[in-house]
């Protein structure tokens, strides 16, 4: 029975919730809505996740990812198909190929969100060397480790957004001062004004998801 910090445990599994919820919304073919990673309310009855005492492990638990049968439909099984989606993107994400990962998640607001939760579940290299996810199925078990360190699996990404080269990404801006926008209701992508003390406004784009 291993141990392990609470802050590093706790929000991986309310990351890993959000992702398992924002994945069963794209199942669905729901379109993309921000707010945080909260759970969509027409998801709240649908699906519930559950959590065991930690058992014998470097540190685990199991989670279980119950379905509502009110919302049961024929030939439909939104648990394992969520599941399944979930461990397909972690994977491409995990040896990053991109490519095959838009092809799986077209939508950019999906995706940029997917790879967003997918670093913040990766492992700090230093104190957790890998995060593992085992799911059981009547197909059988399935494994997949998240083992590329946040800051490397961070590159990975920014070069699976950025495939024209590491020469157009990775700069580091940090812009002080006031704030005088903040706008994420724009459909296309947010936007951030500021103001920084010789006057000069910045207008900041972030892309939904």
């Amino acid at each position: 029975f291993g141990i392990t910090r609470s802050d590093a445990f706790v929000q991986r599994v309310k990351d890993f919730e959000s992702l398992l919820f924002r994945t069963a919304a794209r199942c669905m073919g729901q379109e993309f809505r921000e707010g945080g990673g909260r759970r969509p309310k027409n998801l709240a009855g649908s699906l519930e996740l559950y959590m065991s005492v930690p058992r014998p492990a470097s540190f685990a638990v199991t989670l279980r990812l119950g379905q509502s049968t009110q919302m049961a439909l024929p030939g439909v099984d939104l648990s394992t198909d969520t599941m399944k989606s979930l461990l397909d993107g972690l994977s491409l994400i995990n040896v990053g190929d991109f490519e095959l990962l838009k092809e799986s998640i077209p939508d950019d607001s999906y995706r940029i969100n997917f790879m967003g939760l997918a670093e913040r579940l990766a492992p700090d290299g230093r104190e957790i060397r890998t995060v593992g996810f085992t799911s059981a199925s009547s197909e059988g078990e399935r494994v997949v480790a998240l083992s590329t360190p946040r800051r490397q699996l961070r590159e990975k990404i920014q070069l699976g957004l950025n495939p024209q080269g590491a020469d157009a990404i990775e700069q580091n801006i940090e812009v002080t001062g006031i704030l005088l926008e903040a706008d994420a209701t724009r459909q296309k992508e947010g936007l951030i004004e500021i103001v920084d003390a010789q006057n000069v406004a910045h207008r900041i784009t972030v892309p939904r998801g």
